[in-house]
C-alpha cells in the first residue's frame, strides 16, 4: 500500500540491496542445503530450519552491532555461525570456520530475487536515475549485484565498506546525493530496513518508501509503504 499520492516528482531513487531487490532468505536457504550436504553435519541434519533460523536472527543482530561499531568485520562473519550452532548444542570452531568460508564464497552468487523485481527496474530504469546504496562488504555485494543480473540497472553502487559509512548514518546518503549531484528534494529511497533505510534516508531529508512485504505492523510514518516491488510504478 502507499500512504498517499506522490506529490513531487522525483528523478534519483536509491535502492537498498539485501531483503529489497535480492531475496536474501532464500539465497541464504539454498546456501546452507548444499553447506549441510558437503559437511556432513549429521549432529544438526534433522535440525536444518531452526538452524536458518537462529542464523537469520543472529546475523541480524551482528549487522546492528557491526554499524554500531561494536564489532569488527571478522568477528561478525565467524561469531554469527559460532553463536548458531552453539544454540544446538555444537561447540565446534572449526565447522563455524568453514561453514563462514563456504557462505562467503556460494551464497553472493546466488540469483534469486523478489518477484517483479527485473520488470520494474527494466521499466524504472527508463524514467529515472537509479542507485545502490547498501551496507556490507564490496566484494559480496558486488558478486550479488552481478549474478543476479541487477547490476545492469544501476548507474553507480555505493557500499558502505567503501565509502566508510554505514546506514542509517545520514552522511552515507549525503555522500551518495553529492556524488551523483542529487537533490534531497527529488530523491526517493527504497528498502526493508526501518532503521538503516527509512529512518536514515528521513533523517538526510530523503523521501522513502518502505518495502515490507510481509506487512509488519510499526508505528513509524513513512513516505510511502508497499509489499511488493511492482507497486512502485503505482506511486511515483
Amino acid at each position: 500500500m502507499n500512504n498517499r499520492e506522490p506529490v513531487k516528482h522525483y528523478h534519483h531513487i536509491f535502492f537498498d540491496l539485501d531483503n529489497t531487490l535480492w531475496d536474501f532468505r532464500t539465497n541464504m536457504k539454498e546456501t546452507f542445503a548444499e553447506i549441510f550436504q558437503e559437511l556432513d553435519l549429521s549432529a544438526i541434519r534433522g535440525r536444518f530450519d531452526e538452524f536458518v533460523s537462529l542464523f537469520d536472527k543472529n546475523n541480524e543482530q551482528y549487522w546492528i552491532a557491526y554499524r554500531k561499531g561494536l564489532v569488527k568485520k571478522e568477528v561478525l562473519r565467524i561469531k554469527r555461525f559460532s553463536d548458531t550452532l552453539e544454540s544446538l548444542g555444537m561447540h565446534d570452531d572449526d565447522t563455524a570456520m568453514q561453514m563462514a568460508d563456504l557462505y562467503l564464497q556460494r551464497v553472493s552468487r546466488k540469483a534469486n530475487v523478489f518477484p517483479g523485481v527485473h520488470e520494474t527496474l527494466a521499466y524504472l530504469k527508463e524514467k529515472y536515475a537509479l542507485y545502490i546504496i547498501t551496507n556490507g562488504f564490496v566484494e559480496i555485494q558486488t558478486n550479488k549485484l552481478e549474478s543476479s543480473g541487477l547490476s545492469r540497472y544501476f548507474s553507480r553502487i555505493f557500499i558502505a565498506e567503501a565509502t566508510g559509512f554505514q546506514k542509517p548514518d545520514k552522511r552515507f546518503f549525503y555522500h551518495a546525493l553529492s556524488s551523483v549531484n542529487a537533490k534531497k528534494s527529488g530523491s526517493l529511497m527504497v528498502g526493508d530496513d526501518m532503521e538503516a533505510d527509512m529512518m536514515g534516508a528521513r533523517e538526510a531529508g530523503i523521501d522513502q518508501v518502505f518495502f515490507n512485504p510481509l506487512g509488519i505492523k510499526h508505528e513509524i510514518r513513512v513516505t510511502y509503504e508497499i509489499q511488493s516491488i511492482e507497486e512502485l510504478r503505482k506511486i511515483i
